[in-house]
């Protein structure tokens, strides 16, 4: 009932970042619970059709950065033997990681890493692939570029940063899907669902080459921004 308000002040509406840190603040325990459950279901849905539409051929360290409950880093460690992967989100979220990890089996081959990318110096390195899966869509585009520059000084020289998320197209105003999801974020965060262009151009800025966009039909996602680190 307030989208003016978010609209004029690109500010969440259902949250008052004043008093809190995110949205999670101050919230039952059992109601962030059934959210990352909520968020595993969905994601692990569509980590399945990204695996089935993106070469993963020579990716041996996978970052899942925000990644939640890491249902990209187990169904790519599932399809990929010798594939090893780090979580890296909030604390109470890498919690939640820990149980479905255990769930799945891969103790010894997915890590969890606590941390916070706009307060850590770096992310965690050693890693050829990153993903960024519904994560910049909460943001604007200053913490969106951090965000990529941070990525793109944790990986190696040819690494390879992966943007999953439902692209608008450059008009704004369709897919149905992702621009109905754009007003959601825009509402609830600081962000919005972005198109192909834009990422495309944040990514160039920040130094990747090789950009190229593979488009799927999934829950949370229609597409993958892939660029590579020159």
């Amino acid at each position: 009932m307030r989208l003016e308000d978010a609209l004029r002040t690109n500010a969440p509406t259902t949250w008052d970042p004043d008093t809190q840190v995110s949205l999670f603040d101050n919230l039952d325990p059992a109601f962030v619970g059934d959210f990352w459950a909520g968020m595993f279901s969905m994601s692990t849905w569509t980590a399945r059709v990204v695996a089935s539409s993106v070469d993963f051929t020579g990716t041996r360290r996978f970052l899942d950065v925000g990644g939640g409950g890491t249902p990209y880093g187990i169904v790519l460690c599932q399809q990929n033997p010798e594939l090893r992967a780090t979580v890296y989100d909030l604390p109470q979220a890498c919690e939640f990681a820990r149980g479905k990890i255990t769930e799945a089996g891969l103790g010894d081959r997915i890590e969890v890493v606590e941390g916070d990318f706009f307060v850590d110096a770096a992310l965690p390195g050693g890693h050829d692939t990153i993903l960024l899966s519904m994560i910049l869509h909460d943001w604007a585009e200053p913490e969106c570029r951090a965000i990529l520059d941070k990525c793109w000084r944790a990986l190696p020289p040819g690494g390879r940063l992966m943007i999953s998320e439902l692209l608008v197209d450059d008009t704004k105003d369709g897919p149905v899907d992702a621009a109905l999801m754009s007003i959601h974020m825009l509402v609830e965060t600081f962000g919005r669902n972005y198109t192909e262009s834009e990422y495309t151009r944040w990514l160039t800025d920040t130094g990747f080459d090789k950009i190229h966009t593979i488009r799927f039909e999934a829950l949370s996602a229609n597409g993958v921004v892939i660029g590579t680190k020159a």
